[in-house]
Order: structure tokens, then C-alpha cells, then sequence
């Protein structure tokens, strides 16, 4: 094995990233889903032409989507709404993984 390969594979294994599914490299939509949470994507535009990107985790993990929209309405779950700062995106909430990120930690 050479040194960038082995050198390669230990970062990989260091990070918890498996150099095959590269997580770094996928969207967020990609990563929920792989990791088991409920997921959806929706585009609003704004009053003056802005287009938001919203993401929405309906459920813990382990739900299907289709579980998850049901429960909300019969566990009576709340919206909770994270936004970012200006030159921010979704992996400021999403990104300290499944287990410790506000994003995954609060459905």
C-alpha cells in the first residue's frame, strides 16, 4: 500500500468516513435519508423573488416519512425552525453528527 493510499485511509478512518461512500461529498438530503431520519425538501419563494431552500426532519430515526406525518399531528410534535446566518447552509445545524447535532437531536 503506498503512503498517500495509507495516509488516505487513515483520515478516512480518523473522520469515521468511509473512503467508498465519501460523506463529506454528499448532500444533506443523501446523508438524512443513509443515516434513517424522515427527510423532506421543499423551495419557497419569496415576496421578491428569493428562492429558500427548506429541509424538514418530520420524525426521530428510524421513522418513514409517511410514519413520521402521521405522528406529528397525533403526538402533537412542534415545529422548531433553525436558520443559519447569512453565508451559512444546512450543515451548520447538521453537521456534528446524528447523535449531538440540533438538527438530528430536536424532531
Amino acid at each position: 500500500m503506498s503512503l498517500v493510499a495509507s495516509t488516505a485511509h487513515a483520515l478516512a478512518n480518523f473522520m469515521k468516513v468511509e473512503p467508498e461512500t465519501d460523506e463529506l461529498k454528499m448532500d444533506f438530503l443523501q446523508f438524512a435519508k443513509d443515516y434513517g431520519y424522515p427527510v423532506m425538501h421543499n423551495y419557497i419563494t419569496t415576496a421578491d423573488g428569493y428562492i429558500l431552500d427548506l429541509y424538514r426532519i418530520p420524525g426521530p430515526k428510524g421513522e418513514s416519512l409517511s410514519e413520521a406525518l402521521e405522528n406529528v399531528k397525533s403526538q402533537n410534535r412542534k415545529p422548531v425552525l433553525l436558520s443559519h446566518g447569512m453565508n451559512g447552509n444546512v450543515h451548520a445545524w447538521t453537521s456534528n453528527g446524528d447523535d449531538k447535532a440540533w438538527g438530528y437531536v430536536l424532531p
